[in-house]
This record gives C-alpha cells, sequence and structure tokens, in this order.
C-alpha cells in the first residue's frame, strides 16, 4: 500500500501483458471504473466491466457517546438520528466534546453486550494503545469455555515458536484488547485469524 509505484507497475503489467492472456482485476473502491475499462480495453483487447453491489456482511453505523449507543440513522434510514443532532448542538467546544467521549472500556462494554465482539478498534499511536489496554485488561469478554480453548491455541503455538514466550506472558486473559500491528505480527497473524473466524 505505501509503494509509490505500484500504480505504474500494474499499468506496465496491462499494457505489456500478450492479448491472449486472460485479466481478471478486481477492486472494492475504484471510482471511475467505466473509464478505467475503457483504457484497459483500448490497450489489451476485449473488456467487460462486472459490477455487485452485494454486501456479503452488511453495514451498519453506530455512535457511542458517554450516555449511550445509538444507531447513526433514523429508523426510516434516510436522515442522521435526531439524537445525534441534539448532542452536537450542545457540544461546542473541544474540551466538551472530550469530556463526553465515551472511554474504550465503556464502547467494548456496550459492544460486548451487543454481542458486536470481536471487533477491530483502530488507535493511532503506541502510546494511546497502551492505554487502551490498560483500560481493558481486566474486563471478563470471555466464556470459560473460549479461554480455555484460547489458551491451549496460545500454547500449541508456542510450541511451534518458543520466543513468543515473552510476548505470551504479557498478554490479558482475553482476547479483545488493543494491540500494535507489530505485537500482532510477532505473536502470528494465523492466530488473531483464527479468533475473528470463531466470532
Amino acid at each position: 500500500m505505501n509503494d509509490r509505484q505500484r500504480g505504474t507497475v500494474w499499468e506496465e503489467s496491462i499494457i505489456y501483458s500478450p492479448s491472449h492472456l486472460q485479466l481478471i482485476a478486481l477492486s472494492a473502491t475504484i471510482a471511475n471504473a467505466d473509464e478505467l475499462t475503457d483504457w484497459i480495453r483500448w490497450v489489451h483487447g476485449p473488456t467487460r466491466l462486472i459490477t455487485s453491489t452485494l454486501r456479503p456482511v452488511p453495514l451498519r453505523f453506530s455512535f457511542i457517546t458517554a450516555n449511550g449507543f445509538y444507531p447513526l440513522l433514523n429508523p426510516q434510514q434516510n436522515k442522521i438520528n435526531p439524537k445525534l443532532r441534539v448532542q452536537s448542538r450542545k457540544t461546542n467546544t473541544k474540551k466538551q466534546k472530550r469530556s463526553e467521549m465515551p472511554s474504550i472500556a465503556n464502547v467494548v462494554r456496550h459492544l460486548h453486550q451487543r454481542d458486536l465482539l470481536p471487533t477491530i478498534y483502530f488507535i493511532f499511536s503506541r502510546k494511546r494503545c497502551e492505554q487502551a489496554l490498560n483500560q481493558v485488561i481486566h474486563l471478563k469478554l470471555l466464556t470459560a469455555d473460549e479461554a480455555v480453548e484460547i489458551e491451549r491455541q496460545i500454547q500449541r503455538r508456542l510450541k511451534l515458536n518458543s520466543n513468543l514466550q515473552n510476548l505470551h506472558n504479557s498478554m490479558p486473559s482475553g482476547l479483545e484488547w488493543p494491540v500494535t500491528m507489530r505485537d500482532c505480527c510477532r505473536f502470528g497473524k494465523t492466530l488473531w485469524r483464527s479468533y475473528f473466524s470463531w466470532g
């Protein structure tokens, strides 16, 4: 994603591919799909655009304040929830906004109560990530059976790489807690993917 040359690379790959080679190009976010289709057709050959608006996992937007957890839109799904408008009128200063922001622990509790875990919570600094960990480390988010299964999976992976033991010793008894990408990579992406697939 951080490679500035990636656009040039895929353009050249399309331009220099032999015309008999079938290309399949996938994108979830492209804004000018028709324009790109015309360009590929021009440089490579017959091209067909297939679009889909189906989302396997529907998007649901919510917001949370110190007072509660609300849907972002009204029941008709065509306007902003009136409660959000009232909230925005009341909140005029940065100090007020900060005081009305819920703590990480409250956010996690609300998500847990609504069966919305596991969740990815983006925090953009290592310091704030560690502060968030301290807020949620004592929350009980797993059943006894889930905790046993997770520990079993961890031990199995630790046997494959004993260098990870120090990281494991610092882990809380639950996995819905903030970690940095560096730690996530050190511990093993496959383990984290497993937890999310379990739901």
